[in-house]
């Protein structure tokens, strides 16, 4: 029973440090793709200066969709929201998440998965790692090198 507990501990430390760090996401620089269905609209969720997720946003509404949702159909870049408007809704969406008291394990991360919900969607995971008394965010490191690679950086 020892090995349960120590593991109950450690998700319920992760669903803690995520209320805690819940209030310090912040909205990154849209991304906008087009895909056969016309423009996709995705928000990286950065914490310390880390992208942590991508938020699917409608981009007619500027509301989030549910994770796994495909992008609505939109015509394309003419009459899409500015960079501004997106970020501007963004951050207040990330202001009105709750965390999802469940979570996840995660391999190869080594991480608990901690779902945050805008009404009734989960719409943005955090990955956290516990390790003890200490708790560490992880990166979505494919989303970190995507944002490199538009900036232009290695």
């Amino acid at each position: 029973m020892e090995g349960y507990e120590s593991l109950s501990r450690g998700a319920l430390s992760a669903i803690e440090a995520a209320r805690r760090v819940l209030p310090l996401l912040e909205a990154g620089p849209p991304i906008k793709h087009v895909t056969p269905h016309g423009l996709a609209l995705d928000v990286p969720v950065i914490y310390d200066a880390v992208a942590v997720d991508r938020m699917h946003m409608d981009p007619a509404t500027l509301n989030p969709l549910p994770k796994g949702m495909p992008h609505p159909p939109w015509p394309g870049p003419a009459g899409a929201p500015t960079d501004e408007e997106v970020i501007e809704a963004a951050n207040r969406i990330l202001g009105r998440l709750t965390v999802v008291p469940y979570v996840e394990y995660r391999e190869p991360e080594r991480a608990w998965l901690i779902p945050l919900a805008w009404g009734s969607f989960i719409v943005l995971h955090l990955r956290l790692r516990v390790e003890g008394d200490r708790v560490e965010v992880e990166p979505d490191r494919p989303l970190m090198a995507e944002l490199r690679g538009r900036a232009g950086l290695p």
